[in-house]
Protein backbone atom coordinates (compact mmCIF):
# COMPACT_ATOMS: atom_id res chain seq x y z
CA UNK A 1 0.00 0.00 0.00
CA UNK A 2 1.11 3.63 -0.42
CA UNK A 3 1.14 4.14 3.39
CA UNK A 4 1.37 1.80 5.82
CA UNK A 5 -0.53 2.68 9.12
CA UNK A 6 1.12 1.66 12.65
CA UNK A 7 -1.91 1.28 15.45
CA UNK A 8 -0.20 0.81 18.99
CA UNK A 9 -1.27 0.19 22.47
CA UNK A 10 -1.00 2.80 25.55
CA UNK A 11 -2.48 1.43 28.65
CA UNK A 12 -2.15 1.59 32.94
CA UNK A 13 0.74 -0.31 34.83
CA UNK A 14 -1.00 -3.65 35.50
CA UNK A 15 -3.55 -3.44 33.49
CA UNK A 16 -6.55 -5.08 34.24
CA UNK A 17 -5.12 -6.86 37.37
CA UNK A 18 -5.19 -3.28 38.68
CA UNK A 19 -2.88 -0.33 39.18
CA UNK A 20 -1.50 0.57 42.51
CA UNK A 21 -1.19 3.64 44.40
CA UNK A 22 1.01 6.48 44.16
CA UNK A 23 1.66 5.61 40.01
CA UNK A 24 2.65 9.03 37.77
CA UNK A 25 3.08 8.25 33.90
CA UNK A 26 3.06 9.93 31.15
CA UNK A 27 3.42 8.93 27.55
CA UNK A 28 4.07 11.89 24.60
CA UNK A 29 2.67 10.65 21.18
CA UNK A 30 3.79 12.97 17.95
CA UNK A 31 2.37 13.16 14.51
CA UNK A 32 4.72 13.11 11.26
CA UNK A 33 4.59 15.97 9.15
CA UNK A 34 1.29 16.32 7.21
CA UNK A 35 -0.57 14.24 9.50
CA UNK A 36 -2.63 14.18 12.86
CA UNK A 37 -2.40 11.83 15.82
CA UNK A 38 -5.86 9.95 17.01
CA UNK A 39 -6.47 8.34 20.11
CA UNK A 40 -9.62 5.67 21.01
CA UNK A 41 -10.10 4.69 24.47
CA UNK A 42 -11.13 0.99 24.65
CA UNK A 43 -11.54 0.61 28.60
CA UNK A 44 -11.52 3.02 32.04
CA UNK A 45 -12.02 1.93 35.36
CA UNK A 46 -10.26 4.13 37.45
CA UNK A 47 -11.32 5.45 41.07
CA UNK A 48 -14.21 7.95 40.83
CA UNK A 49 -13.67 11.21 42.31
CA UNK A 50 -15.01 14.69 42.23
CA UNK A 51 -13.15 16.88 39.26
CA UNK A 52 -11.16 13.55 38.97
CA UNK A 53 -9.03 15.10 42.09
CA UNK A 54 -7.51 11.70 43.00
CA UNK A 55 -7.30 9.37 39.96
CA UNK A 56 -7.39 10.11 36.98
CA UNK A 57 -6.18 10.11 33.01
CA UNK A 58 -5.63 13.45 31.33
CA UNK A 59 -4.72 13.96 27.47
CA UNK A 60 -3.43 17.54 26.32
CA UNK A 61 -2.19 19.34 23.53
CA UNK A 62 0.55 22.16 23.88
CA UNK A 63 -0.45 22.58 27.94
CA UNK A 64 -4.72 22.79 26.89
CA UNK A 65 -6.12 19.96 28.31
CA UNK A 66 -8.57 17.93 25.76
CA UNK A 67 -9.96 15.66 28.70
CA UNK A 68 -9.34 14.64 32.01
CA UNK A 69 -11.09 11.04 32.80
CA UNK A 70 -12.02 9.29 36.08
CA UNK A 71 -14.58 6.21 37.33
CA UNK A 72 -16.03 3.55 35.12
CA UNK A 73 -17.00 4.08 31.60
CA UNK A 74 -18.26 1.57 29.10
CA UNK A 75 -17.18 0.86 25.25
CA UNK A 76 -21.03 3.28 24.09
CA UNK A 77 -19.85 5.96 26.44
CA UNK A 78 -16.38 6.48 25.34
CA UNK A 79 -17.62 6.25 22.00
CA UNK A 80 -19.33 9.90 22.58
CA UNK A 81 -15.62 11.53 23.56
CA UNK A 82 -13.55 9.51 21.38
CA UNK A 83 -13.67 11.94 18.44
CA UNK A 84 -12.02 14.89 20.55
CA UNK A 85 -8.73 12.98 20.79
CA UNK A 86 -7.55 14.73 17.94
CA UNK A 87 -4.20 16.07 17.65
CA UNK A 88 -3.35 19.33 15.37
CA UNK A 89 -1.13 18.58 11.98
CA UNK A 90 2.40 17.66 13.24
CA UNK A 91 1.64 18.16 16.20
CA UNK A 92 2.27 15.78 19.99
CA UNK A 93 -0.57 14.72 22.69
CA UNK A 94 0.56 14.28 25.90
CA UNK A 95 -0.92 11.62 27.82
CA UNK A 96 -0.51 11.11 32.00
CA UNK A 97 -2.28 8.68 33.97
CA UNK A 98 -1.79 8.79 37.61
CA UNK A 99 -3.14 7.91 40.92
CA UNK A 100 -3.45 9.05 44.55
CA UNK A 101 -1.75 7.20 47.76
CA UNK A 102 -4.25 4.91 48.63
CA UNK A 103 -6.54 2.12 46.65
CA UNK A 104 -9.96 1.34 48.66
CA UNK A 105 -10.81 -1.19 45.88
CA UNK A 106 -9.12 -2.70 42.47
CA UNK A 107 -9.67 -0.69 39.70
CA UNK A 108 -8.35 -2.60 35.96
CA UNK A 109 -7.38 1.03 34.76
CA UNK A 110 -7.26 2.49 31.19
CA UNK A 111 -6.45 1.25 27.72
CA UNK A 112 -6.37 2.95 24.15
CA UNK A 113 -4.78 2.75 21.12
CA UNK A 114 -3.20 5.75 18.95
CA UNK A 115 -2.46 5.82 14.92
CA UNK A 116 -1.37 8.65 12.89
CA UNK A 117 -4.10 9.91 9.89
CA UNK A 118 -3.21 11.70 6.63
CA UNK A 119 -4.05 15.67 7.36
CA UNK A 120 -6.80 16.31 4.08
CA UNK A 121 -9.14 18.60 5.77
CA UNK A 122 -9.43 21.40 2.64
CA UNK A 123 -11.74 24.16 1.26
CA UNK A 124 -11.90 24.76 -1.96
CA UNK A 125 -13.75 27.60 -4.22
CA UNK A 126 -15.19 27.47 -7.81
CA UNK A 127 -13.78 25.01 -10.52
CA UNK A 128 -11.13 21.91 -9.86
CA UNK A 129 -10.13 18.43 -8.87
CA UNK A 130 -10.11 16.18 -5.42
CA UNK A 131 -7.91 13.27 -5.70
CA UNK A 132 -8.03 10.78 -3.10
CA UNK A 133 -4.38 11.15 -0.58
CA UNK A 134 -2.16 8.50 -2.71
CA UNK A 135 -3.02 9.39 -6.11
CA UNK A 136 -1.79 8.61 -8.26
CA UNK A 137 -1.15 4.96 -6.58
CA UNK A 138 -3.34 3.26 -4.29
CA UNK A 139 -4.77 5.58 -1.39
CA UNK A 140 -3.74 5.81 2.02
CA UNK A 141 -4.98 3.49 4.41
CA UNK A 142 -6.63 4.91 8.00
CA UNK A 143 -7.73 8.02 6.16
CA UNK A 144 -10.52 10.71 6.97
CA UNK A 145 -10.66 13.39 4.64
CA UNK A 146 -13.11 16.33 4.33
CA UNK A 147 -13.36 18.15 1.30
CA UNK A 148 -15.62 21.87 1.93
CA UNK A 149 -16.71 22.86 -1.62
CA UNK A 150 -18.01 25.99 -2.45
CA UNK A 151 -19.37 28.35 -5.22
CA UNK A 152 -20.41 32.15 -5.69
CA UNK A 153 -24.26 32.91 -4.75
CA UNK A 154 -26.78 32.02 -7.33
CA UNK A 155 -25.32 28.77 -8.68
CA UNK A 156 -24.92 25.59 -7.75
CA UNK A 157 -22.12 22.40 -7.26
CA UNK A 158 -22.18 19.88 -9.52
CA UNK A 159 -20.22 17.01 -8.70
CA UNK A 160 -18.61 14.80 -10.90
CA UNK A 161 -16.48 11.65 -10.69
CA UNK A 162 -13.87 10.92 -13.71
CA UNK A 163 -11.16 8.38 -14.57
CA UNK A 164 -10.88 5.00 -12.49
CA UNK A 165 -13.59 4.85 -9.17
CA UNK A 166 -12.03 1.89 -7.13
CA UNK A 167 -13.01 2.79 -3.50
CA UNK A 168 -12.59 -0.59 -1.04
CA UNK A 169 -16.29 -2.81 -0.72
CA UNK A 170 -16.76 -6.48 0.65
CA UNK A 171 -20.32 -8.15 -0.47
CA UNK A 172 -22.11 -5.42 -1.78
CA UNK A 173 -20.93 -3.27 1.71
CA UNK A 174 -18.51 -0.15 1.75
CA UNK A 175 -15.25 -0.80 3.67
CA UNK A 176 -13.98 2.49 2.32
CA UNK A 177 -16.41 5.39 1.03
CA UNK A 178 -16.91 8.31 -0.63
CA UNK A 179 -19.79 10.58 0.80
CA UNK A 180 -21.46 14.03 -0.43
CA UNK A 181 -23.21 16.74 2.15
CA UNK A 182 -24.87 19.55 1.65
CA UNK A 183 -27.11 21.58 4.22
CA UNK A 184 -30.37 19.72 3.39
CA UNK A 185 -29.30 15.99 1.54
CA UNK A 186 -26.83 13.48 1.76
CA UNK A 187 -25.55 11.54 -1.37
CA UNK A 188 -23.65 8.29 -0.97
CA UNK A 189 -21.36 6.46 0.54
CA UNK A 190 -20.23 5.08 -2.62
CA UNK A 191 -17.95 2.57 -2.61
CA UNK A 192 -16.78 -0.74 -4.89
CA UNK A 193 -15.91 0.12 -8.68
CA UNK A 194 -18.88 1.28 -10.45
CA UNK A 195 -18.70 5.47 -11.02
CA UNK A 196 -21.65 7.23 -9.58
CA UNK A 197 -23.49 9.18 -11.62
CA UNK A 198 -22.62 12.93 -11.73
CA UNK A 199 -24.65 15.12 -8.90
CA UNK A 200 -26.47 18.50 -9.07
CA UNK A 201 -26.58 19.47 -5.44
CA UNK A 202 -28.80 22.24 -5.48
CA UNK A 203 -26.39 24.06 -2.75
CA UNK A 204 -23.63 26.20 -3.32
CA UNK A 205 -21.78 24.76 -0.21
CA UNK A 206 -21.30 20.63 0.08
CA UNK A 207 -18.73 18.27 2.13
CA UNK A 208 -16.53 15.83 -0.07
CA UNK A 209 -15.78 13.09 2.91
CA UNK A 210 -13.61 9.96 2.04
CA UNK A 211 -12.58 7.26 4.80
CA UNK A 212 -10.11 4.40 4.41
CA UNK A 213 -9.92 1.72 6.73
CA UNK A 214 -6.64 0.01 8.00
CA UNK A 215 -5.92 -2.16 4.94
CA UNK A 216 -6.63 -2.49 1.06
CA UNK A 217 -4.79 -1.38 -2.25
CA UNK A 218 -7.24 0.48 -4.29
CA UNK A 219 -7.28 2.98 -6.44
CA UNK A 220 -9.71 5.57 -4.71
CA UNK A 221 -11.42 8.37 -6.95
CA UNK A 222 -10.60 11.49 -9.21
CA UNK A 223 -13.76 14.01 -8.51
CA UNK A 224 -14.44 17.29 -10.57
CA UNK A 225 -16.46 20.10 -8.77
CA UNK A 226 -17.60 23.43 -10.55
CA UNK A 227 -20.47 25.94 -10.79
CA UNK A 228 -23.81 25.25 -12.55
CA UNK A 229 -26.14 28.03 -13.10
CA UNK A 230 -29.31 28.05 -11.05
CA UNK A 231 -32.06 30.67 -12.34
CA UNK A 232 -35.33 30.79 -10.17
CA UNK A 233 -38.48 31.94 -12.07
CA UNK A 234 -42.08 32.13 -10.36
CA UNK A 235 -44.90 31.93 -12.63
CA UNK A 236 -48.80 32.70 -12.06
CA UNK A 237 -48.56 34.78 -9.27
CA UNK A 238 -46.78 32.68 -7.46
CA UNK A 239 -48.28 29.31 -7.54
CA UNK A 240 -45.56 27.66 -9.01
CA UNK A 241 -41.60 27.73 -8.99
CA UNK A 242 -39.79 26.55 -12.20
CA UNK A 243 -36.07 26.16 -11.90
CA UNK A 244 -33.86 26.18 -15.26
CA UNK A 245 -30.34 24.78 -14.92
CA UNK A 246 -27.98 26.55 -17.38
Amino acid sequence: MGQSAQVRLIHSPGFLHGYGPKESVTWIRCAPSGHVLVLMLLHLDLEESFNCENDFLKISESGSQLAKLCGRKTLEELQSVNHTFRSSTGSCLSITFRSDNSTTETHTGFKLFYTAQVDCTEQHHGTGLLTSPGTPGPYFENTRCSFRLSVDKGFQLRLRFIGVFDVESRDGKCIDFVKVKTPTKTFGPFCGKDKPADILTNSRHAEVIFHSDLEGTNQAFILEYKPKGRISTTLITGLFTDTLNV
